[in-house]
C-alpha cells in the first residue's frame, strides 16, 4: 500500500492512506533516510521509500502552491 509520511511523533510515524485515513507505524520500520513528505510503500515484508512517487507529489504540491499565491 502506498501512504504518505505525515509527521514523526516519538517512536511513531504517522501516514496518511489513500483514502485519507491516518495510520500509526513504528518509525523502526522505516529506512533511516524517510523524511515527512514521502510516499512510502509498506507491505508486510518492509517498508521502501517511493523517491520518484516522492519528487511527482512535491512538485504537484508546488505547483499547486505556485497558482494559489498568484
Amino acid at each position: 500500500m502506498r501512504l504518505i509520511i505525515d509527521r514523526f511523533e516519538g517512536g511513531v510515524v504517522l501516514c496518511e492512506t489513500p483514502t485519507g485515513e491516518i495510520i500509526t507505524l513504528d518509525k523502526k520500520g522505516l529506512p533511516p533516510d524517510a523524511r515527512e513528505g514521502d510516499v512510502i510503500d509498506w507491505r508486510e515484508k518492509g517498508v521502501r521509500v517511493l523517491p520518484k512517487a516522492t519528487a511527482r507529489r512535491r512538485r504537484k504540491l508546488d505547483e499547486m502552491f505556485r497558482r494559489l499565491w498568484k
